[in-house]
């Protein structure tokens, strides 16, 4: 009887039998570092929670849908120009826009955009690139009226045409 007398982790098929289950324990522990240091983020949208369920309020989307509003977004130089349209009896005197990137919220802007003239104007504090989504509402969410709307749209910055926004549907 010819025996092999090497040590136990010379032998070649204990390796590969080991090799893929180190591989998955490493990937086991790059992945729970990466999710413990990293920050999800957080969706943009007025969520409250109701017990355990979570419900999105959609009373501000059927306000907009029903007074059929919509707003026409340019930007020009760093300078957002906005033209709100629907049946509103005032114009708000300032809008909040919110241009959100989708998974990370330290890359969110929110701006102030001030009413002269029936066009809102405001300014970008430093530029945006890519894909982002598109929030705007009057900027005074408190005033406990019933003028209490919000609009979304999508947009590709920097931007070469108008945007459209409208309700959700």
């Amino acid at each position: 009887m010819n025996r092999d007398s090497a040590p136990w982790y010379k032998q070649v098929w204990l390796w590969l039998v080991l090799a893929p289950l180190i591989v998955v324990i490493c990937a086991s522990f790059l992945m729970l570092y990466l999710a413990i240091t990293s920050n999800d983020g957080v969706v943009v949208d007025n969520f409250y929670k109701d017990g355990l369920a979570i419900k999105v309020r959609e009373q501000q989307d059927e306000y907009a849908t029903s007074r059929n509003i919509q707003a026409q977004m340019a930007l020009e130089n760093q300078i957002i120009r906005l033209s709100l349209s629907g049946n509103l009896e005032t114009l708000p005197a300032q809008l909040s826009l919110q241009i959100i990137f989708p998974t990370q919220a330290s890359k969110d802007v929110n701006i102030v955009l001030t009413n002269s003239g029936g066009i809102y104007t405001g300014a970008l504090p430093e530029p945006v690139s890519g894909r982002r989504l598109l929030q705007i509402q009057p900027a005074d969410e408190n005033n406990h009226s019933n003028d209490f709307w919000r609009l979304h749209g999508e947009a590709v910055f920097p931007l070469n045409e108008q945007v459209f926004l409208k309700p959700k549907s």
